[in-house]
């Protein structure tokens, strides 16, 4: 499982999901966007209409990915690991893990219940350049490091290229980026916090 907002979707995430994949043998990856991040201001959020339509355009020309909704309905927040847990109930048969980045894993103390989520799950920590790239010690070998992300792209940086009337063409699959400029998206100061 892969969560965020996705806000927009990014090159930089599809590559942290191929890493993540290939260096865990995962057979496939869940992209689970949130509706409401517990660490994010909702009003800084695309609607979660757009950005799941911005996931499903950038995911159908990526292989051994899905996109699921656990986390897409009103109301919330939703917590990291109660969604894990409703998944491995759902699934039985899988061996559940979850990918997020290594400056979220550096976060990862102020989660809810993140004792329970490492000592429960696999957990898949892919770096991105500019930011950590070791495992906090009180994770220790619990959290499985992944490198090579040549990636330093990150959603905020992409809102506000957007606000500027700049291109946002290598930073975001073309399909992405279309959805942006007919929808209107990220063009005014609140959105591109």
């Amino acid at each position: 499982m892969f969560g965020g907002s996705f806000n927009p979707v990014h090159w930089g995430h599809l590559h942290v999901a191929l890493l993540a994949r290939e260096a865990a043998g995962l057979d496939r990856v869940l992209f689970v966007p949130a509706y409401t991040p517990p660490h994010k201001d909702a009003n800084d959020l695309a609607p979660a209409p757009h950005r799941w339509s911005m996931l499903e355009s950038a995911l159908k020309a990526e292989p051994h990915t899905e996109l699921c909704s656990l986390e897409l309905t009103p109301g919330g927040p939703r917590y990291t690991v109660d969604t894990l847990d409703r998944l491995q109930a759902e699934h039985p048969e899988w061996e559940v893990s979850f990918i997020l980045g290594m400056d979220s894993l550096a976060e990862l103390s102020t989660w809810k219940d993140p004792e329970r989520l490492v000592n429960a799950y696999r957990i898949i920590a892919v770096n991105r350049p500019g930011g950590i790239t070791d495992v906090p010690a009180h994770w220790g070998q619990r959290v499985r490091a992944v490198s090579g992300n040549p990636f330093a792209i990150s959603s905020s940086a992409i809102r506000r290229r957007v606000a500027s009337g700049h291109s946002i063409r290598h930073l975001v699959p073309a399909t992405v980026a279309a959805y942006i400029a007919e929808q209107g998206l990220y063009r005014t100061q609140m959105e591109t916090r």
